[in-house]
């Protein structure tokens, strides 16, 4: 009985809250719908992409295991030694063969045991006439090498069928460039037998070092010219890979931008659209004797009712999303959505807090100059 008793007095203590919620939410439930979507848009796809795209120093580092790679014949590997004069550092060197297809697609060759070197852990184990489909690019992409289960391959001595063991998208040297590099890794005895075929003995030359400033790419590329050496160097792609996602975070900071202003244009109409309203209710109710403390109480709660529906809502939806989002991320990137999650729930709460101020101030004035105009008249 005492429960049931204490349960009646919170509900006449509440029962103009509820009413006034009921009421607004079946009033504005279009625009806490508009409001919710904008937070967790902004809350959740802005903020996540505007701190991805914000790491430019560190983001794309798993796309260049090496400082530089140049394809090249074997004869001129001397001439790049030359160039690079790092004698600390080591270079390492991957023969390959250049493939071509019956239908025209162009190939890199190497060998199972280059293949495990590279993959440093892997013991990849090829049988004769297979070969391993590597597509040089993220494990994200869609692309494929092949929809048939074999390849054929031209040979001096005429085409040759190869069984596709299995495809896979793997970064081995480089994955950002502007022509992707389908690699195809054959049986040791198959390599050398297509090798000893070849006109020109090429290879993949690669060095990893810490120093930024090791490499000068000029005098690389003047090599590149000179001996048509196909190369590939770390700080250019990262340079386009920086530009090319400037543009972008560029592009979601004004996004974000646009649809914060929006949700505070919505919020500010919310509040002006409603002061009239309020005003003529508890100035009824304060010429009947409520106090102007619990007027100002009332009106502020009236106010932001559903403002504050959206605003719930919205760090339970968008709390839960960045959650699973960034369940297995890297810790400081999951620092950093979360430091802007909370940054802009702590603005719109302030906003919404100042918003309730403004309000009552404007609805205040409003039931002073009605009051004053009854007392006049």
């Amino acid at each position: 009985m005492r429960w049931v008793k204490k349960k009646e007095k919170w509900y006449d203590r509440h029962i103009l809250t509820l009413k006034t919620l009921y009421h607004r939410f079946s009033e504005n439930k279009n625009i806490i719908l508009i409001v919710f979507i904008i937070n967790v848009f902004v809350w959740v796809i802005v903020n996540i992409n505007i701190i991805e795209y914000g790491n430019l120093s560190s983001e794309y580092l798993w796309k260049y295991p090496y400082n530089y790679v140049c394809m090249t014949e074997e004869k001129y590997t001397d001439e790049i030694h030359k160039v690079i004069k790092e004698p600390d550092e080591k270079i390492d060197e991957y023969a390959y063969i250049p493939l071509i297809s019956n239908d025209g697609g162009e190939y890199v060759g190497i060998s199972e045991d280059s293949y495990n070197k590279l993959t440093k852990n892997k013991k990849e184990h090829i049988k004769q006439g297979e070969v391993k489909a590597v597509l040089e690019k993220s494990k994200q992409d869609d692309e494929n090498m092949f929809q048939d289960k074999h390849v054929y391959l031209k040979t001096a001595t005429g085409m040759r069928k190869f069984a596709i063991k299995k495809e896979v998208k793997e970064v081995l040297f480089v994955a950002q460039q502007s022509d992707i590099i389908r690699i195809l890794v054959m049986n040791n005895s198959d390599f050398d037998m297509l090798r000893s075929l070849q006109k020109k003995n090429t290879v993949i030359m690669t060095q990893q070092t810490e120093k930024e400033t090791a490499i000068d790419e000029g005098k690389l590329k003047v090599c590149e010219k000179k001996y048509e050496i196909i190369g590939f160097y770390k700080g250019s792609l990262m340079k386009e890979d920086r530009q090319d996602d400037l543009t972008t975070l560029i592009f979601y900071i004004c996004i974000g931008a646009f649809l914060i202003i929006s949700g505070i244009m919505i919020l500010s109409i919310k509040i002006w659209s409603d002061i009239s309203n309020v005003s003529m209710k508890y100035g009824f109710l304060k010429k009947i004797g409520m106090e102007t403390k619990e007027i100002k109480k009332n009106v502020k709660k009236e106010l932001s009712l559903s403002l504050c529906i959206a605003f719930i809502l919205s760090i339970v939806i968008s709390g839960g999303a960045l959650s699973y989002i960034t369940w297995n991320v890297d810790w400081l990137l999951k620092k950093q959505v979360l430091i802007t999650f909370f940054a802009l729930l702590l603005f719109q709460a302030g906003y919404i807090i100042l918003l309730r101020e403004y309000g009552w101030r404007l609805a205040n004035q409003q039931i002073q100059s009605e009051r004053r105009e009854k007392i006049w008249k």
